[in-house]
């Protein structure tokens, strides 16, 4: 059976089922094939690993951004809230009644 008499796979493990064949059968041909294979599964793992830390990162700094923005939404709450439990009225209320 040759590359194109194979049927297109249906699903993610048989796609990495005939890649994984696919490279065997590499390897019996070309030793020097492994050599490649491994040099790409360690970059793949390093890239991983540095992928998580730039998300692990990332993560610790959203949540600094978003105390900080917490902190200063209340002092500006804080500025907008009467410090005196003064009477108040607005200009459309109506007058106060006379004495």
């Amino acid at each position: 059976m040759t590359d194109d008499d194979r049927p297109q796979p249906q699903s993610t493990v048989q796609a990495a089922s005939q890649v994984a064949g696919d490279v065997v059968a590499g390897l019996k041909t070309q030793p020097l094939l492994l050599g490649i294979v491994v040099l790409n599964v360690i970059g793949i793992c390093a890239a991983l690993y540095f992928l998580n830390l730039l998300a692990a990162n990332n993560q610790t700094h959203m949540s600094q951004i978003l105390t900080q923005h917490a902190q200063q939404f209340e002092s500006i709450v804080r500025m907008c809230l009467p410090r005196s439990g003064g009477d108040y009225r607005l200009q459309s209320d109506d007058p106060p009644p006379p004495k």
